[in-house]
């Protein structure tokens, strides 16, 4: 399965196809309802496509609250779904999904702890029997290569334990040779608050580091799909983590009908541009109101507070200064199509752009992080310096 865009142009999310709809994005009529129904494998197709090896992937089967065994201490868990399919040379993928509309992964692993210990002692006052310590610690000791007391390992959500439990039973049920953990986090109207995702993001980030000793990508990269396989305890199927995010709020939605343009403000951000050197897209953008403030508009600006942040751009010169004005094709990316031009076009500052890029690709930016550090270091003893010097005259 590979979804198109009238015909040819590849869909590899719900917001890219959200994207595309223009005048016809109002909430609740045909197109975006289309978009939002079947926005699920759209998602999962596009966060799969970053991994070769399952190309071609024909989904055969969804069983809807499948049941998987993690241990042999107590019942199974429930996956919220999971998709069954093989790829084209006959081997089995099952794709365990963990769906999350406003929710978070549930207790740590030091919540966790307390609560087992005290439902064995409300079971051994009954005359009854509970394995929730021994579950706990039998997954902590098959996944974690860390001392228990580390903070990275308490403040670990249990529920990805146990999906990662579950979606390697359920490969080795089903003789898969492929097995995909999926996250699909919804935003909806009734539970907006963009917040969680970022908890998410930390959540995810402290789970793959301690489990897989890699880095994820973020939630800026959804829908992403990163090969976590080799570890000694994963066994035969190559395993995966995926990600994806669905906004469906019906700002959102409707947010590609019209950009909010400001012509007056934009005009006074060109001039603004224009004396930092800036030519070309991004000033036409700025003055047909498309740009309005000069800052710097990435997912994540890197620029140091001390330096001025956001809002601090150095001239565009010969030497390509970190914090020079850069454009950044948005909303739709050039990796993914997008064109360069006023009406899809953001200011960024030029490390920024950058980085974002690399987080993106995969590709690693620790000099690029170092030249952040020496910046900030140097926006400090400028500041010091000032006070002391108007001091002195």
């Amino acid at each position: 399965m590979r979804p198109f865009w009238r015909g040819d142009e590849p869909l590899h999310s719900h917001a890219e196809w959200r994207g595309k709809l223009g005048k016809n994005s109002k909430q609740g009529t045909s197109a975006p309802t289309l978009a939002a129904v079947w926005g699920g494998p759209v998602e999962l197709m596009g966060a799969l496509r970053h991994q070769p090896e399952l190309h071609g992937l024909r989904l055969t089967r969804l069983v809807v609250e499948a049941q998987s065994s993690v241990d042999e201490f107590s019942g199974p868990r429930n996956h919220d779904l999971v998709a069954r399919g093989e790829l084209p040379g006959g081997e089995c993928v099952v794709i365990c999904v963990e769906a999350k509309a406003g929710e978070s992964f549930g207790a740590t692993v030091k919540q966790q702890t307390a609560a087992a210990a005290r439902a064995k002692s409300v079971a051994e006052k009954a005359g009854k029997t509970s394995n929730a310590p021994e579950r706990l610690k039998g997954l902590l000791e098959r996944f974690v290569n860390y001392p228990t007391s580390e903070p990275r390992v308490q403040n670990m959500r249990y529920q990805l334990l146990t999906a990662l439990a579950g979606t390697l039973s359920e490969a080795e049920e089903r003789g898969a040779q492929h097995a995909v953990l999926m996250v699909h986090e919804f935003l909806t109207d009734e539970r907006p608050n963009a917040e969680i995702v970022r908890e998410h993001d930390r959540d995810l980030h402290n789970f793959v580091t301690t489990v897989f000793d890699m880095e994820p990508p973020s939630a800026q990269q959804a829908p992403w799909c990163v090969d976590v396989s080799g570890m000694p305890w994963s066994g035969n199927p190559k395993l995966y983590l995926a990600r994806a995010i669905s906004d469906l709020r019906t700002s959102t939605l409707e947010s590609v009908l019209s950009v909010e343009r400001d012509p007056e403000r934009g005009r006074a951000t060109a001039a603004k541009l224009k004396a930092l050197g800036v030519k070309g897209t991004l000033i036409r953008a700025a003055e047909q109101g498309y740009i309005t403030q000069l800052a710097c508009k990435m997912p994540e600006c890197f620029c140091p507070e001390e330096l001025g942040g956001a809002c601090h751009f150095d001239p565009v010169n010969d030497e390509l200064s970190d914090w020079m004005p850069a454009l950044e094709h948005f909303p739709i990316s050039k990796r993914e199509g997008g064109k360069k031009g006023v009406e899809n076009a953001i200011l960024a500052h030029r490390l920024c752009n950058r980085i974002d890029y690399s987080i993106t690709v995969g590709r690693s930016y620790a000099s690029d992080l170092k030249r952040i550090t020496k910046a900030r270091e140097d926006a400090i003893r400028r500041n010091k310096e000032g006070p002391d010097a108007s001091t002195r005259t």
